[in-house]
């Protein structure tokens, strides 16, 4: 079963040969703006959105916006101009996974492909090691790859798998023996996407848990914010407004203004009207 993408790109095969490449071992669905791959969220399932940022008529970086303000978790892979550095920077306020500097090949994007998931490989039939096999390689890793498992978890956000996505993110914090150092910021993430989670499945105590946890753990991840403003939503949806207007008022008054300064006044406007 091929893994669906989403394209925001109108360059042909002939100009990046890339995409024919591509669409040999993914399913590819092409889009031209923001608008048309929404309406394609919601008829289908894909696993990856790729956006070329670069292409001015484009206008990728207002599609990403329209995209994560309804689908907060898919994964989403830009391809950019290395001049454009402004288009870049605004993409990263709507939480890009990766960037790819333009001029790109089929190899530097499926690599890039197999950080969220799990790619086929066709050539051996995909087989599974044997039990020996399997005691071996674990004897010599004698370690759990952090990153795999962390964007593994995001796989299953995006295929609306949350209880799976809970699963791999409650291992990943039980583990007390990271080999990388660079891997603790995926096990601070963790806390993050469980408290996105368990919103999802509008289990709120626990999401404030969690959201609270990675607040306290991580002070000046670059999610912090983002992090009180779900702590608002969570408290608005409880019926909690003295909470969530404290976690709205505490969103307006950290700087940068962004995005989620904006929700926040939104937000906060909604409660008092009411």
């Amino acid at each position: 079963m091929k893994i669906n993408i989403l394209v925001m790109d109108t360059s042909t095969s002939f100009t990046s040969p890339w995409k024919k490449e591509l669409g040999d071992i993914f399913g590819i669905t092409e889009v031209i703006g923001g608008f048309e791959a929404i309406a394609k969220l919601k008829s289908d399932v894909y696993s990856i959105i790729l956006v070329n940022i670069s292409i001015n008529h484009l206008n990728g970086v207002d599609a990403i916006r329209k995209i994560r303000d309804k689908y907060q978790y898919i994964p989403i892979i830009v391809l950019y101009d290395p001049k454009d550095v402004l288009n870049l920077k605004q993409t990263m306020i709507y939480g890009i996974q990766q960037a790819i500097p333009l001029p790109v090949n089929s190899e530097a994007i499926e690599k890039s492909i197999s950080n969220f998931v799990r790619i086929p490989n066709e050539s051996s039939g995909d087989k599974k090691p044997s039990s020996h096999q399997h005691q071996v390689q674990e004897k010599k890793e004698d370690f759990v790859d952090v990153e795999a498992h962390f964007y593994e978890g995001l796989s299953a956000i995006a295929a609306n798998q949350i209880e799976r996505a809970i699963e791999i993110y409650k291992s990943l914090l039980d583990l007390t023996n990271i080999k990388k150092e660079r891997w603790l910021k995926y096990i601070e993430e963790s806390m993050f996407h469980l408290g996105q989670c368990y919103a999802r499945l509008k289990d709120f105590k626990q999401s404030n848990k969690y959201y609270s946890d990675f607040i306290s753990k991580a002070p000046y991840h670059n999610c912090v914010k983002e992090a009180l403003l779900y702590l608002g939503k969570n408290y608005e949806a409880m019926k909690d407004f003295p909470k969530a207007i404290y976690f709205y008022k505490k969103v307006i008054n950290m700087r940068p203004f962004d995005s989620f300064s904006t929700q926040a006044r939104k937000f906060l406007k909604s409660i008092v009207k009411n």
